[in-house]
């Protein structure tokens, strides 16, 4: 389910050339497998304790769902998003302002939390203005895995 929301997502806001993501994206197949893997390596960090997960569920079906470090990501109270996804058809209905904002709710693991880091490609505009509106603020932060020639990084005061 996550990478088929995923690949309709960048197609949403792309089209069909994958590539232009990465090179090895030579088919809708590739870029699906790719994004299993990931989702398999979100489980396991979630299963060793290496991360938080929220999940939105609406009529018993997962919408949307979060993935956050759980541990400091640069310093005392600085927590990166890992992983946002949303349905496509349940896409700028709130759930991802919601599901940012249940994160850091009192009583959720991150209570604790002063910042919270997120990191998104320069062509996700849906994500940007998201992020925007709810008050993050681009951010030096990048993370070791990504490029600033292709993502921007914002953060945002959440305690």
């Amino acid at each position: 389910i996550y990478a088929q929301s995923l690949l309709a997502s960048y197609k949403n806001l792309i089209g069909n050339d994958l590539s232009s993501l990465n090179d090895k994206f030579v088919s809708d197949e590739a870029f699906i497998e790719h994004y299993n893997q990931v989702f398999e390596r979100e489980v396991t960090a979630l299963n060793n304790g290496e991360c938080y997960f929220l999940s939105a569920i609406q009529d018993g079906k997962p919408v949307g769902w979060i993935t956050v470090d759980s541990k400091p990501s640069r310093g005392q109270g600085e927590f990166y998003l890992r992983e946002m996804a949303v349905d496509n058809d349940f896409k700028r209905k709130g759930i991802g302002s919601a599901l940012l904002q249940a994160i850091t709710h009192p009583g959720s693991p991150l209570t604790d939390a002063k910042t919270l880091l997120v990191i998104t490609r320069k062509m996700n505009i849906p994500s940007i203005k998201l992020f925007e509106k709810l008050g993050y603020v681009e951010s030096d932060y990048m993370h070791p895995d990504y490029s600033s020639e292709k993502y921007l990084s914002f953060e945002k005061k959440v305690n």
